[in-house]
């Protein structure tokens, strides 16, 4: 007699973990349109699902909402990822600060939407540690060759990101967006900003 193969979890779909995607991508949309009392079922028809499909893949609101946060983070940490590999050690921490901000800003930043009413599990923050964790790994790269001063740490970088963004009456536009970046490369190196 044969023994019987071990039972193993099955793998996920490929329909299913995009049906997941389109799902919290079309959270995020109307959560931050809308609020997040907002109907799922809103979300639902945006994603081109059934509720029974949203159901399947989110117990319930709370659980979309973590997905929406946690989709957030690690696109910050594969930014990370991505700029080591491709770029040199001040390329890398100018993308990927320069992704950040971008980040932030077009999700409005942390604050905007815990005043509409999101929350998040323990464990969350707009920059959570793993993205922290990520960020640092890009400046302690560019301070180990020289790159960046040794004296700072990715929290000081995003401080200044956050407080730009705080500046409600400046228009937020690509020329902002570089002349903020290249302010912050004068302090991280302490010298002029090389050009990009």
């Amino acid at each position: 007699m044969t023994e019987a193969p071990p039972n193993r979890p099955r793998a996920r779909r490929a329909d299913a973990l995009h049906s997941e995607s389109r799902l919290v991508e079309a959270a995020r949309d109307i959560f931050d349109a809308l609020g997040p009392g907002a109907p799922l079922a809103m979300v639902a028809r945006q994603a081109k699902v059934g509720p029974g499909t949203l159901y399947r893949h989110f117990s319930d609101r709370q659980a979309l909402l973590n997905a929406a946060f946690d989709a957030e983070i690690r696109a910050l940490c594969r930014l990370a990822d991505e700029t080591s590999t491709v770029c040199g050690p001040t390329q890398a921490l100018y993308g990927w600060l320069d992704g950040a901000l971008r980040h932030a800003i077009e999700i409005g930043g942390l604050s905007r939407r815990r005043r509409h009413g999101w929350t998040v599990d323990e464990g969350y923050d707009c920059w959570s540690e793993a993205a922290l964790r990520a960020g640092g790994r890009v400046l302690t790269r560019a301070q180990s060759t020289g790159a960046a001063r040794p004296d700072i740490e990715i929290i000081d970088l995003l401080v200044v990101l956050a407080a730009a963004l705080r500046a409600g009456s400046v228009p937020v536009n690509e020329e902002r967006i570089r002349y903020v970046l290249d302010l912050l490369e004068y302090g991280w190196r302490g010298r002029p900003p090389s050009e990009h």
